[in-house]
């Protein structure tokens, strides 16, 4: 009798399993089943020309000459991370909550060059804000790998505090 129960359950299990990948593969606001990484690649100190469906990168000798020339950083981290501390003249765009930032992204302007940084070279809400500002028409972003721990163990000029 329990050798029946448990092939009913296994059966179910596995057909419900098969309609709910079949439904997900069909509809119109399907999961994805795998990750896509986009391909990230790193500004070329020669200016070379890298296509649009790449996620543009800087290494910090490149986002160091462009702080100095007064480039804009973007923190994509949470307020309270930037509130801890930021790259000194960043201005706060937290990735999740970028829909709630609208007031402070329009005012950037689209032609304007901007860096966008994160915790680190293992934080992806760098490239996702990337990919969100792109899609809504900035044409210079570049993502800085290192981020705010890199930049910080340099000793770098930062800033605490809510101030964008």
């Amino acid at each position: 009798m329990k050798e029946k129960k448990f092939k009913t359950i296994f059966i179910l299990v596995i057909f419900s399993a098969l309609f709910s990948f079949a439904y997900n593969n069909f509809s119109k606001n399907s999961i994805p089943l795998t990750i896509e990484r986009p391909e990230i690649v790193f500004e070329n100190e020669a200016g070379k020309k890298i296509s649009s469906d790449k996620i543009k990168a800087v290494k910090f000798t490149k986002a160091e000459k462009l702080f100095n020339l007064g480039v804009v950083f973007i923190d994509a981290r949470d307020k309270w991370d930037f509130s801890d501390g930021h790259i000194k003249g960043s201005v706060n765009i937290p990735e999740y909550d970028s829909d709630s930032y609208e007031e402070d992204i329009k005012k950037l302007d689209k032609s304007d060059s901007y860096i966008i940084y994160c915790g680190g070279d293992d934080c992806d809400t760098s490239v996702r804000l990337y990919q969100k500002l792109a899609k809504m028409g900035f044409e210079d972003l570049y993502v800085y790998i290192g981020g705010w721990t890199e930049w910080k163990n340099n000793n770098m000029p930062i800033d605490k505090g809510t101030k964008k």
